[in-house]
């Protein structure tokens, strides 16, 4: 048996697949919220608990301090990226996301036992320390990552 596609068929087709996009959008904007507003704690308690001025620094031309934010940034980003798309409800989602910044915030301090002076160096503007928190938050995201889909 033959299909006849007309166009009535399609603009039917394209009105049901636009009314299933337009039911995800809600989810959409209260996930990304979430996700906006956890980066924005993690950065908040990451600039707390340095000891040097990141925004100050940044605002300054300091590129290893830069490179050191967004690292922690990008560090926190990828295993939110997890989160989402491995839980369906909004509580585990916080949850994990809780973990995921208790495990950046820990990775920071476990770059500075390596690096002793290392918001000194930061300060200073030593790329390659910003460097160091850049890579050592990257590597804990994206081992974080593949550890929660397990």
């Amino acid at each position: 048996m033959t299909e006849t596609v007309t166009f009535l068929g399609i603009v039917q087709a394209s009105g049901s697949a636009l009314a299933l996009s337009a039911r995800g959008i809600g989810p959409f904007v209260l996930y990304l919220v979430l996700m906006v507003a956890f980066v924005a704690l993690h950065l908040a308690v990451y600039m707390k608990a340095t000891a040097h001025d990141e925004m100050r620094l940044i605002r300054e031309g300091n590129l290893s301090a830069a490179l050191s934010t967004v690292g922690a940034m990008l560090g926190l980003a990828v295993p939110l990226t997890s989160v989402v798309s491995m839980t369906g409800f909004l509580l585990e989602t916080v949850m994990w996301a809780v973990v995921a910044l208790l495990v950046q915030l820990g990775a920071y301090f476990a770059a500075r036992l390596v690096v002793k002076d290392l918001s000194l160096r930061i300060d200073r503007g030593e790329v390659s320390a910003g460097l160091w928190v850049a890579g050592v938050s990257l590597t804990a995201g994206l081992l974080q990552a593949v550890c929660m889909k397990t």
